[in-house]
């Protein structure tokens, strides 16, 4: 099964990109943008959930058989990085508060929006080595904002009315949302020392794979006049940046100098990180 780990996690990525090419193609062909939905029978919505759960699992397999000792000590860069995170927190932050539509919970619109902002700090500190290394604490409380913003911002959508409940263009958003939440709680672990390398790596499958649903199709849907909902442009363009910033840290972790990998494979990673901290990053 080790041997099949490299293409594992190519069929992840694969099946992301499938996932999002069908959901797109569904916006396009099939999305009744009054009704909120696609024409009753379509196949390709059904064909986008199917691949976006193959790369989940082959992801999570994959990282399942992954060796420890094979890994870096962490997924972020010894060098300044341009993952996009933090666009993907600025951005919903200052469009979200004068375009989102009614909602009966406007509180937390705007709390979400407050979430976002000292997100978009995290997003920086971690693309900052020297920031990154010499204040992680700091790190760590703008990385809660991050999370609690998705988490809010999700319920935002959840009782927003206008839509229904089970329309696609607000499940597939929340689940973004969501993957892209339990893959900043990954993050978070490295930067308290205590990392789980292999569930980092299957958190970023999930968010990969599920999140490239919405992360495509609902900005592409925007941009072309398909729904005029900026708010969920918002969700979206967050789950993508997230996304792109979980590809990019995977292959951190996935492709490390041997100077900063695991020395072997039944070595806590927490007291690694720690007694290696100066290496690392």
């Amino acid at each position: 099964m080790k041997k099949a780990v490299p293409y594992l996690r190519i069929a992840t990525v694969v099946c992301a990109l499938a996932a999002a090419l069908t959901q797109t193609l569904a916006m396009f062909t099939l999305y009744e943008p009054q009704t909120h939905y696609f024409t009753q029978g379509s196949i390709l919505p059904a064909l986008s959930v199917l691949f976006a759960l193959l790369g989940a699992i082959a992801g999570s397999v994959a990282a399942i058989f992954t060796e420890r000792a094979s890994l870096a000590r962490s997924p972020f860069s010894t060098e300044a990085s341009r993952a996009p995170m933090a666009i993907g927190f600025l951005a919903p932050a200052a469009l979200l508060l004068p375009f989102a539509a009614p909602a009966m919970s406007q509180h937390l619109v705007l709390l979400s929006v407050v979430l976002l902002a000292l997100a978009t700090v995290y997003g920086i500190m971690t693309n900052i080595p020297a920031m990154r290394v010499s204040k992680p604490q700091v790190a760590v409380v703008f990385g809660f904002a991050a999370v609690l913003g998705c988490i809010v911002l999700n319920a935002y959508y959840y009782f927003d009315s206008s839509i229904e409940m089970n329309a696609p263009i607000k499940v597939s958003t929340q689940v973004g949302l969501l993957c892209a939440m339990l893959y900043l709680t990954g993050e978070l672990r490295y930067l308290l020392g205590n990392p789980m390398p292999r569930m980092f790596l299957t958190l970023s499958a999930w968010t990969v794979s599920p999140g490239a649903i919405s992360a495509v199709s609902v900005p592409i849907a925007y941009f072309v006049g398909l729904t005029n909902r900026i708010d969920y442009l918002c969700g979206a363009v967050l789950t993508l940046c997230v996304l792109l910033t979980a590809l990019l840290r995977t292959n951190t972790l996935l492709k490390g100098d041997q100077t900063t990998k695991i020395p072997n494979d039944t070595q806590d990673d927490s007291d690694t990180l720690a007694n290696n901290s100066d290496v690392t990053e």
